[in-house]
């Protein structure tokens, strides 16, 4: 998968992250992909390619990308959390700079599954802006 693109930023305590896509969709595909590869290594995020045995369903609307992007997350680091699994996927049906409208795909983690919980992602550092043609984000969780 040639985008979203992601890698990873230096930081002495938490989980910072370049996200970097073409559109709005593959930045927040890229971005719940940095969650996943967090919770767990072992397995790829697919986008749309993944069927899942869970899925949910998540509308959210706010007054700007910002917020946007910082509610979805935290809505996704929760469902994780309380279903205890892991998305793979994500089909997403609307998404604009204030409202996304998505179907997260997923399978249930194991006990031994290896990686680390996020707490919760930060308005701090988040900068999200155009360039070259993409739109990247710099995104940092609390763990």
């Amino acid at each position: 998968m040639e985008y979203p693109k992601l890698e990873m930023l230096e930081h002495t305590s938490d989980y910072y992250v370049k996200v970097t896509g073409r559109n709005l969709e593959e930045l927040f595909c890229g971005a719940v992909m940095a969650i996943t590869y967090f919770y767990s290594d072992e397995y790829k995020f697919n986008e749309r390619n993944f069927k899942g045995e869970i899925s949910c369903d998540v509308k959210i609307t706010e007054s700007g990308i910002d917020d946007l992007l910082v509610v979805f997350l935290n809505e996704v680091i929760f469902q994780m959390e309380e279903n205890r699994s892991l998305f793979l996927g994500m089909d997403i049906s609307k998404i604009n700079e204030k409202e996304i409208c998505a179907t997260l795909k997923g399978i249930k983690r194991r006990n031994g599954d290896s990686g680390g919980e996020i707490k919760a992602t930060t308005y701090h550092n988040l900068n999200i802006k155009e360039e070259n043609g993409n739109i990247t984000a710099k995104i940092l969780f609390d763990i």
